[in-house]
């Protein structure tokens, strides 16, 4: 269309410069033409502004379709989009709250069964924890849970009985003869030894061809004493609140007859012995 409007152009130039005589007839009709050519153009422009006003209407329509086409692609489609988008975030998380969900019976069974064992597993060493510490105090204020390391108590205990003894028998009273009690070994308090009481304080022992004599009386041992005994010693008066102590196995035993120190204190018996639990359960009399 541009190149119309200049070739258009040119023509009437070359028309407005000398005209020859021989093509007045021509110059006439290239008038009429030029005039044809002009109302065209004029026309053409009229047309061109009829189509500029076309084109307008056009580029508006153009316009007005694509903002129409814009506005409905940036409403409709990211409407469309964002729908899209959002129904498949839906779907994820649909299908990752369904994942959650068909996992969340297997792991909270799991961590019901994990929560359960560790209790179990808690409840044990707590049970264990308090059993020993019971244990503990137990021995260390209430009983005594000793082995016997020889045969100075046969038949009564023998050599690897284990035995149980109370440590509170004489808070509220006092020792008695033909007693089985643990004490500090006088000679050497490191130790430990388990014996029968045999005298009282105050008394005096004799011992002639293995009797025990109190105060010029015999003593009746038949109850504990099941081997013939032999030997002398003595005579032992025994202090205030002190004990002459002999063992069951008067044969073998090392006992007040021959320590350097005959007499165990009072506040030297540890505890006196209640039972014998191991290899066999027999009270101890």
């Amino acid at each position: 269309m541009n190149k119309d409007l200049e070739f258009i152009d040119i023509d009437l130039d070359n028309s407005s410069t000398k005209p020859s005589i021989k093509g007045t007839s021509q110059n006439k009709n290239n008038r009429n033409n030029v005039y044809n050519v002009d109302n065209s153009n004029s026309s053409g422009i009229s047309d061109n502004a009829g189509n500029s006003d076309n084109i307008a209407t056009v580029n508006n329509a153009d316009n007005s379709y694509n903002a129409n086409t814009v506005d409905d692609y940036d409403s409709g489609s990211d409407d469309d989009f964002h729908y899209k988008i959002s129904n498949e975030s839906l779907e994820e998380t649909e299908d990752t709250d369904t994942d959650d969900t068909d996992d969340t019976p297997d792991d909270a069974k799991k961590k019901s069964r994990k929560s359960h064992i560790m209790r179990e597993i808690a409840s044990y060493i707590f049970i264990v924890a308090a059993a020993f510490a019971l244990a503990c105090l137990c021995n260390r204020f209430l009983i005594v849970n000793a082995r016997i390391p020889s045969g100075s108590m046969i038949p009564t205990i023998t050599q690897g009985n284990r035995i149980i003894g109370n440590r509170l028998a004489y808070i509220k009273s006092e020792p008695r003869r033909g007693d089985v009690v643990v004490f500090y070994y006088p000679d050497d308090e490191s130790q430990k030894f388990i014996k029968r009481i045999i005298g009282l304080p105050g008394e005096t022992i004799f011992i002639s061809d293995g009797i025990v004599y109190i105060d010029g009386q015999p003593l009746d041992e038949s109850a504990y004493l099941t081997a013939e005994t032999y030997g002398v010693s003595g005579p032992f008066t025994i202090p205030d609140d002190c004990y002459f102590m002999m063992g069951d196995n008067r044969n073998s035993s090392n006992d007040s007859r021959f320590w350097t120190n005959h007499f165990v204190h009072k506040d030297k018996i540890i505890a006196k012995a209640l039972f014998c639990y191991y290899p066999s359960f027999h009270a101890i009399h």
